[in-house]
């Protein structure tokens, strides 16, 4: 039941809605194909539904409500018609009327006035035309006259240098040249001005003036590489330099060395508290503040507060550089560069005026870029900025950048020309090159990544190239050049980050220029060495006289200060060492007269020579020197190895060397003939000064590190401070062995001058005398005159060290003495004796003789102050007391050898055989002559060959 009403329902609302859809179609006059298609789709519908026959039944009902709207419609309006066709009828006679009015008219114009009005119409029509074609014209002649006036004033503009307006006035009539024209001006095949004659025209000229433009603005680009070339890059690097080199003296906050001079004092006193020095004791330093507020420019007061801080100045004052060039050290350690004339405001300047030099560049790239020649400027500006090298090619880029070649200076026109031309011209290249970044004005444009690339390609290589360069130059160089380089390589490396820190090379401009501490050390030592042995060659040998201080401890007793200083020069010529030589070679017959002996008062004088404080001073100015090497290269790079220690290493390796040196000279075999025994002793007395100064020196050596920051930490002042004690050590080591090997080198030239002297004046023909003499023989005068000025210049020696060459000289005579009677005979038979000749026969009287040449050379050893020097002599003493002794025979017996053994002790009876050997018994006549010769021993032959016989059975 419900289902059948459902099913009823949907059939009345799809009856509904089919008899709505073909009512609510629009009305059409015939059957048109899409009114078909709605019928037919609807009664397709129905049919499928089973509606047929109700929709049927609903379209009949429609249709009759339908036409019976009709039939009312029609009705209402009938009598508005009938109403309107009323009205018509009425006004027929008015028209009729107009009709004909009209009918006439027409007839009038088409008769009378038709041709008239057919000729204004043409007439007006041409003059219209006309009207219109002049105003195309106009306007033509408008554009042609704009586009030939922006040509005139884009040449004007080119001729002027104006590259940007010129091209966009050129761009600008090209626009109006290619603009269309108006319709009424154009002609076939004419669209644009330009291609119209004047167009064609216009056109051919726009060309030369492109060119002239470019020919402009690379003139002026030529202008401006000329400029930099010549004075421009240079000008700015030294402005760059000087501002650099400035600041970095100042310092921050103005607590750098060449800043405020305040600040000196309490670099000091840190200094000393951390050495555990007082700067007082090494030298004076007094006034330090105000000379340095003296000093205008920072670089000069940081060079001046250097040299105070190592204490140079008041240790040696001004003339302390002279062996250096002669100038004052202080001036030695700033560069030429660095300390020009020129007033930092023109300094700043000078910069500030560069970035407004650059429009040449600038204009000439912008004229590239607007004609769409980017690639010609590119290289146009490769080939002129960076001479004749190609970027990255491996070439010299320096020889490039001065236009000469920088290999072929010799080294002092490289340090005094070459490196300041070639460290200013690259800071000026970076100077530039950060202009250029940075552009001049509204016309500048960044640069592009090809240029940046081969301007960092090109300043990477000068700055590399001239640190290889410089590095190659460090051998041959001498210290100044050294540590000036030192400094304006730390300028130009501080320049170039404040000039261009955007640059891609900063980063390894450091590890480019840094110069390394070996080669300078080895430089360093190299020229320290030539002026050792220049200090060595004017060495006066001669002690210092009083009065003018020394640094480092060398007025303290321990170096030398006293009345026994080495003050006599020995001579070659043996006259002078004993004038009564030279009076008894006189009574023989000798030509040469007698002579005085040179009188060489002692005065007040220290032990050592000039020579000691020659080479401190030479050592400490070079230490200086080094020292500010080292600063300059510790303020590019920090980190850098060796350099801390450098300048302490390099002193103590000056001072070992000249030990070494001297050891060395004295272990050479012809020492006697380079030295005198004076000169010797001084060497010696030389060496024990050095000794007691070295701590001193070389403590002031490390304060002046730490008081001028080349030691900047409290790890690195450690590390150096207990380095010191070691090279204290062994710079001691090295003088203890320098002066003992003077002192071997005085004892052989001093046995050597003895043997000289014995042969010289010893007559060995003389010992078989006919009577014995009254006093010694004038060789011991001699050798005792030569002992005794030879024993007062050992003085100097320690008191074992002089015993020691006392015994050591006595006993040489002694042994020459002794090898000079039995030498040549018994088992002597095949021994020397040094210069001194071995007498072939003796006799008593001889050896009286002998006796008393020794007692006289005892009497001198007993009067010299030595303990038992005379002890040298005891066995010439026993052998001559023996050989004089009568019972001799009896003695030498085998059964009283415990008899002489308690008498002569000293008795050798193997050289008592071989002086017998040589014994010459004397005649009666001889005997009787002799007088005084009666208690002595005179043996006969017989008693010569009995003793012998006797000796052979005990030796």
């Amino acid at each position: 039941m419900i289902q059948a009403q459902q099913s009823s329902l949907r059939r009345t609302e799809a009856l509904d809605r089919l008899v709505g859809d073909l009512l609510s179609a629009p009305p059409s006059p015939s059957f048109s194909p899409s009114s078909v298609s709605l019928l037919s789709s609807a009664l397709a519908a129905s049919v499928e539904r089973g509606i047929s026959s109700p929709l049927e039944a609903r379209l009949g009902e429609a249709g009759k409500q339908a036409e019976g709207r009709i039939r009312e419609l029609c009705h209402r309006e009938h009598e508005r018609f009938v109403s309107s066709m009323s009205g018509v009828a009425k006004i027929q006679p008015l028209i009729s009327s107009l009709q004909a009015d009209v009918s006439s008219l027409t007839a009038e114009v088409v008769h009378v006035t038709g041709a008239e009005m057919r000729a204004a119409a043409s007439s007006l029509s041409s003059q219209q035309l006309a009207a219109s074609r002049a105003a195309s014209l106009k306007a033509v002649l408008k554009l042609a006259l704009q586009a030939s006036t922006l040509l005139d004033e884009a040449r004007h503009a080119a001729d002027l240098g104006h590259l940007s307006a010129a091209l966009d006035k050129v761009d600008a009539a090209r626009s109006l040249l290619s603009s269309p024209l108006p319709p009424a001006a154009c002609s076939p095949g004419q669209d644009t001005l330009a291609s119209s004659e004047f167009g064609r025209h216009a056109l051919s000229q726009m060309p030369a003036i492109e060119a002239g433009v470019l020919a402009t603005s690379r003139r002026e680009l030529n202008l401006w590489f000329l400029k930099v070339r010549s004075s421009l890059s240079r000008s700015c690097g030294e402005a760059a330099l000087g501002l650099a080199a400035a600041a970095a003296a100042r310092g921050p906050g103005g607590l750098g060395l060449g800043g405020a001079p305040a600040g000196f004092r309490w670099r000091e006193e840190a200094a000393d508290e951390a050495c555990g020095c007082n700067s007082g004791t090494a030298g004076p330093n007094e006034g330090a503040e105000a000379r340095l507020a003296e000093v205008a420019e920072p670089v000069r007061r940081e060079a001046a507060a250097f040299v105070e801080g190592h204490l140079y100045a008041g240790a040696w004052g001004e003339a302390g550089a002279a062996e250096l060039g002669g100038a004052p050290l202080a001036g030695l350690l700033v560069p030429a560069l660095l300390a020009g004339p020129a007033a930092a405001a023109e300094m700043r300047g000078t910069l500030a005026d560069l970035r407004g030099s650059t429009h040449p560049v600038h204009r000439a790239r912008a004229a590239h870029e607007l004609l769409q020649k980017e690639q010609d400027f590119r290289a146009y500006w490769d080939k002129n900025r960076y001479g004749s090298v190609k970027v990255g090619s491996g070439t010299s880029s320096l020889s490039s950048l001065v236009g000469s070649d920088v290999t072929k200076a010799d080294d002092r026109a490289f340090h005094s020309k070459l490196l300041p031309t070639l460290v200013a011209n690259v800071c000026g290249f970076s100077c530039i090159e950060a202009s250029l970044a940075l552009g001049s004005g509204a016309e500048s444009a960044p640069p592009r990544p090809a240029a940046a690339s081969n301007s960092a390609i090109y300043e990477r290589g000068l700055i590399s190239e001239l640190g290889s360069l410089a590095r190659s130059r460090l051998p041959s160089s001498s210290p100044p050049e050294i540590a000036s380089a030192s400094r304006l390589l730390a300028a130009l490396c501080a320049a170039l980050q404040a000039a261009h820190p955007g640059s891609p090379c900063r980063a390894r401009d450091a590890e480019s220029l840094r110069l390394p501490a070996g080669p300078c050390v080895d430089a360093f030592e190299e020229d320290q060495r030539v002026a050792t042995r220049r200090v060595i060659n004017e060495d006066r040998f001669e002690g210092v006289a009083r009065g003018q201080p020394f640094p480092f401890g060398l007025d303290s007793p321990d170096a030398g200060q006293g009345d026994d200083a080495v003050n006599l020069t020995m001579e070659d010529d043996l006259d002078a060492l004993d004038p009564t030589l030279a009076r008894r070679k006189a009574r023989r017959g000798d030509p040469k007269k007698e002579e005085a002996a040179p009188a060489n008062p002692k005065g007040a004088r220290h032990t050592f020579s000039d020579l000691v404080p020659n080479l401190l001073r030479s050592i400490h100015a070079r230490c200086v020197l080094l020292a500010w090497a080292a600063k300059g290269q510790l303020d590019m790079a920090p980190q850098s190895e060796g350099w801390p220690s450098a300048t302490l290493d390099f002193a103590s390796r000056a001072l070992a060397g000249y030990c070494a040196a001297v050891e060395e000279q004295f272990a050479s075999a012809d020492i006697t003939d380079t030295y005198q025994i004076s000169q010797a002793v001084q060497v010696a007395a030389n060496m024990q000064a050095l000794r007691s100064c070295a701590r001193e020196f070389l403590t002031v050596v490390c304060r002046g590190l730490v008081a001028c920051n080349v030691v900047r930490t409290g790890k690195a002042t450690d590390a150096l401070l207990g380095k010191l004690e070691a090279t204290v050590a062994t710079v001691q080591r090295a003088c203890d062995r320098a002066e003992g090997a003077a002192r071997d080198g005085a004892f052989s030239i001093a046995r050597a001058k003895i043997d000289q002297l014995m042969s010289f004046s010893v007559d060995t023909a003389l010992w078989c005398e006919k009577k014995a003499r009254d006093e010694a023989d004038e060789f011991v005068d001699v050798l005792v005159n030569f002992l005794r000025v030879t024993f007062g210049n050992v003085n100097v020696f320690k008191k074992v060290e002089k015993e020691g060459f006392c015994f050591g000289c006595c006993g040489h005579i002694a042994s020459r003495l002794m090898g000079m009677v039995v030498n040549g005979a018994g088992d002597f038979a095949g021994m020397e004796n040094g210069e001194v000749p071995s007498i072939t026969k003796i006799n008593s009287f001889g050896l009286q003789n002998l006796a008393l040449d020794v007692a006289a050379f005892q009497t001198f050893a007993d009067g010299c102050g030595v303990p038992q020097l005379s002890e040298c002599f005891r066995e010439l003493v026993c052998f001559t007391d023996a050989l004089l002794d009568k019972e001799l025979v009896s003695l030498c017996e085998e059964s009283r050898a415990d008899e002489r053994m308690a008498k002569y002790s000293m008795l050798d009876l193997i050289k008592l055989k071989a002086l017998l050997e040589k014994y010459e018994p004397m005649s009666l006549g001889t005997k009787l002559m002799g007088g005084k010769s009666s208690s002595v021993l005179m043996l006969e032959k017989k008693e010569v060959s009995k003793l012998m016989a006797n000796i052979a059975k005990q030796v």
